[in-house]
């Protein structure tokens, strides 16, 4: 059907408007046309047949009034009388374009749609396709793989709570019950379009409560702080506080956790130097706990540690072989004559000094000129005199007795590879220091010692056992501590005699003896 609008025409330039005034340019004739008002009785309806009329502008109510006009008229059909409402209602500009089609006016009829058909029929489609499934947290995947409880399940929970503790795993962080799918269910879900199925909460769980931070429910690092049930934790001093680069020491700690801290480190430096300067982390970690279990039982305590005084324990290995390392450095430059100089013939002395030394194993001997006394150089008795029993109270082989009588063979093979070692730095006959690290002094200098040691001992047990117990017992008595003599009686044996007549006629019972008044005694 055509439109009935009449797109307006330029009017001539020759025309007055606004009083019979002529504009001084088009645009501004054009913008006076545009704001002249249009008198009513210069709009006629569209069936007025014959003389043309200038076309004109306009306004959105004349042509609704048109168009209500031409209805009552002519009534069209439905689906054309729509469309022709439409078009009439569309804004036009003042060029007389329709750019953008605004709300209309009149709104078309929405066809009814059985949405539960149409879903139904989705349903169906979509069993034919494959399903993508949601993805699967790690920990609900290894536990339904391998048929186990979940992974951050408390250790608490036991076989007869399992099916409650496994609903309860699956509930969401907010406490509602998640919508993860299990096992067999993974293999028929649908996709994210189908719809949802029911979801049934979770059985109440049977177990006990567990208190808060007891379930890690994160994939991280064990934290400090965290004990099993029934242990105390480690006191750290008032106003610390931590950082993640600090390297924890015992000063940190206070009171008994510090007085076990200490305990633990001294008993592991004795394990360092009677059983193995160089364990591995596997044995460092059993040691660690070995001397724990045995403080805590000691002090009368009952401490869980953490993985920062573990740290501090283990660390203490290195921390004892530079010690002994020192020590040797000291004595090796005082017993064989190594002088620190420039002097080219100072020089050439050290160097021939060196020669000695290491020529068929000379340092083993105690007398290094004529090789004598295999394996029982004096330096032994001097460097381990000093470690073993730097202090009487709390020295080594006082406090850990069992550990060095007699000497062990670890600890001298340790003592002549940290010699060897010490030696080894005046080679150019100046004094160079080198770092008793583990990789290459293990292989380098232990390991073949160990040898030489084992093979003495083996030659005959028996002699050199007691070479070892002999320098033990001398080592003791150079620094002073001597548990041999025995105790000096102060009661003489006429006083003792008389005590044990007058303990003889007594019964022992309380509640029969009368006891001595002070006032009759004294008179």
């Amino acid at each position: 059907m055509p439109s009935s609008r009449k797109r307006p025409e330029p009017c001539n330039a020759s025309e007055e408007s606004d009083g019979g005034r002529l504009p001084s340019s088009p645009k501004r004739a054009k913008a006076s046309r545009a704001k002249a008002p249009i008198p009513a009785e210069d709009v006629e309806d569209d069936d007025s047949a014959g003389e043309e009329q200038p076309k004109v502008r306009r306004s959105t109510r004349a042509r609704a009034k048109d168009v209500q006009t031409r209805k009552e008229r002519a009534p069209a059909s439905g689906d054309e009388a729509d469309r022709e409402s439409e078009e009439e209602t569309r804004p036009i500009d003042k060029f007389g374009s329709s750019p953008a089609v605004a709300k209309s006016v009149t709104t078309a009829s929405i066809p009814q749609v059985d949405f539960r058909q149409t879903l139904l029929k989705s349903a169906q489609a979509q069993q034919l396709t494959p399903s993508v499934a949601k993805p699967v947290p790690r920990k609900i995947f290894l536990a339904q793989a391998n048929k186990t409880r979940a992974l951050d399940e408390s250790p608490t929970v036991d076989d007869a709570t399992a099916p409650a503790a496994a609903a309860a795993a699956n509930l969401a962080p907010n406490g509602q019950p998640s919508v993860q799918p299990s096992s067999t269910a993974l293999e028929s879900s649908t996709t994210m379009h189908a719809p949802p199925p029911p979801m049934t909460p979770a059985p109440p769980s049977t177990t006990t409560p567990q208190p808060q931070g007891a379930i890690n429910h994160s994939p991280s690092p064990p934290v400090a702080g965290i004990t099993p049930r029934g242990r105390s934790q480690l006191q750290l001093v008032h106003g610390f506080v931590h950082h993640p680069k600090h390297d924890y020491k015992a000063g940190d700690y206070t009171g008994i956790s510090k007085q076990l801290i200490l305990r633990v480190c001294r008993e592991y430096e004795a394990l360092i130097m009677c059983n193995d300067p160089f364990p591995d982390s596997i044995v460092s970690r059993i040691w660690f706990k070995r001397c724990w279990d045995g403080a805590c039982l000691s002090l009368d305590v009952d401490i869980a540690p953490d993985d920062h005084v573990q740290k501090l324990v283990i660390d203490r290995g290195s921390r004892i072989r530079g010690d002994m390392v020192r020590c040797t450095r000291e004595k090796v430059e005082a017993r064989f004559g190594f002088t620190k100089s420039t002097r080219k013939t100072t020089i050439r002395q050290n160097i021939k000094k060196y020669d000695e030394l290491v020529k068929d194993g000379s340092y083993l001997y105690q007398n290094e000129a004529k090789q004598t006394g295999y394996c029982e150089s004096k330096l032994i008795s001097i460097i381990l005199g000093r470690i073993l029993f730097g202090s009487q109270g709390t020295s080594f082989a006082v406090v850990y007795r069992k550990y060095f009588d007699p000497i062990p063979a670890v600890t001298l093979s340790l003592v002549y590879a940290m010699i060897r070692h010490c030696i080894g730095e005046w080679a150019t006959g100046r004094p160079i220091r080198r770092h008793f690290s583990e990789d290459p002094i293990k292989k380098e200098r232990y390991l073949p010692h160990v040898k030489v040691i084992k093979d003495w001992v083996e030659d005959d047990p028996q002699i050199t056992k007691k070479i070892r117990l002999r320098w033990y017992k001398k080592m003791r008595a150079i620094a002073g501590i001597d548990d041999d003599v025995e105790p000096v009686v102060v009661i003489s044996e006429q006083a003792r005699a008389r005590a044990r007549a007058a303990l003889s006629q007594r019964t022992g019972d309380t509640d029969t003896e009368e006891e001595e008044d002070d006032d009759a005694a004294a008179a």
